[in-house]
């Protein structure tokens, strides 16, 4: 089930240009990447060998704490816009010398890593104050694929989520997610539509979660593709979810 939650937490805002970059789900790592920034759930930012532009989305953090706890990123460049001058954070440099830059929200720096890496936020700074993050594949507003018409835009929900509409999907298969601000990864399950594409056919579940507390979420309803088994046709939901 995780294969697909790949292409759903994947939020392409992040990477403003990198080289074949890619998010993932990642809650449970090789100890050797070393703790989450802020603490898990947490989505991971894989970084190719080289150097790559890196839009920061998450919390308020440090180079240096983003070097000390992602394992093989070596150094972290940024370009002060009010000096023109580029800071540089190498775990190699005498204390003298090494600079420790300030990231918020926003800011976009240069990563370096000897090879391919991760670089760990939590999923919670990925959700946009209305629980969902940035759609990578939705459906066609024109003629979409998926309509969900249950549960409303900014409903409270609680388990378990009664999720309802029509769906024009492969082997009649309706991809579910529910994912937590606080607590990740709630569901990720799937239904079944009363028939296949090409028919718009109506679907009705009920997923069961346990979220921890009351925070904002997203339902994700959309369909595994028939060619290469990516999410397609993504219809995001947010929600507020009480426990």
């Amino acid at each position: 089930m995780h294969r697909r939650l790949v292409s759903i937490i994947g939020v392409a805002a992040i990477v403003l240009a990198a080289s074949s970059a890619a998010l993932i789900d990642t809650r449970a790592p090789a100890a050797a990447q070393g703790p989450a920034v802020g603490g898990p759930p947490y989505v991971a930012l894989e970084l190719e060998a080289g150097t790559q532009f890196v839009g920061w989305f998450g919390g308020p953090t440090t180079s240096t704490a983003l070097l000390a706890a992602t394992f093989g990123l070596d150094r972290i460049w940024w370009l002060n816009p009010s000096t023109g001058f580029w800071m540089v954070d190498d775990p190699t440099l005498p204390p003298f010398i090494r600079r420790t830059i300030t990231i918020q929200r926003g800011t976009g720096f240069l990563a370096t890593t000897s090879y391919s890496t991760f670089l760990l936020v939590p999923i919670a700074d990925f959700l946009a104050s209305n629980g969902c993050p940035e759609n990578p594949s939705p459906a066609d507003p024109a003629d979409p694929s998926i309509i969900v018409s249950a549960p409303a835009t900014g409903a409270t929900v609680t388990s378990p989520v009664h999720i309802a509409g029509q769906a024009r999907v492969f082997e009649a298969t309706v991809s579910i997610a529910i994912i937590g601000a606080v607590d990740g990864v709630l569901a990720d399950t799937f239904t079944t539509a009363a028939e296949g594409a090409p028919t718009l056919a109506a679907f009705a579940t009920d997923v069961s979660i346990a979220p921890t507390r009351a925070q904002n979420g997203c339902l994700l309803v959309f369909e595994s593709s028939a060619r290469d088994g990516s999410s397609v046709n993504i219809v995001q939901v947010p929600v507020r979810i009480a426990p």
